[in-house]
């Protein structure tokens, strides 16, 4: 039996299990940093969770890319966290976990910066 085959499943789940004990494998929720966010962001970001939310997971991770792109433009840590972790759920659904695991970096990264300026 091939190891690597074997750690690659093994990798994923223990991923997936840390990331449901964190609390991080819940669905994408409505952003709660309105106040730094442009329309531009809120419509992707709406578009994204609505298209989540009915199993459409490649079209969400569009949207939420393109979110994250405008938050980046903005440097919005509110709003490139959201984006972020949202991507980061639709990368676990489709699979790719390496992926997932380099926005959720991003994500936390944002969010300790955001938490650290208030």
């Amino acid at each position: 039996m091939n190891t690597r085959r074997m750690l690659t499943p093994l990798a994923a789940w223990l991923l997936m299990a840390a990331l449901a004990l964190a609390s991080c494998a819940a669905p994408p929720q409505p952003s709660r940093h309105r106040h730094a966010a442009d329309s531009e962001w809120s419509r992707t970001m709406k578009i994204g969770r609505t298209a989540y939310q009915r199993g459409q997971f490649e079209q969400a991770a569009g949207f939420y890319r393109r979110a994250l792109v405008r938050g980046r433009a903005m440097d919005s840590a509110p709003a490139i966290s959201d984006a972020a972790y949202n991507l980061a759920a639709c990368r676990m659904h489709l699979g790719r976990i390496a992926e997932a695991r380099t926005l959720l970096k991003e994500a936390r990264t944002e969010a300790e910066r955001y938490n650290g300026a208030t």
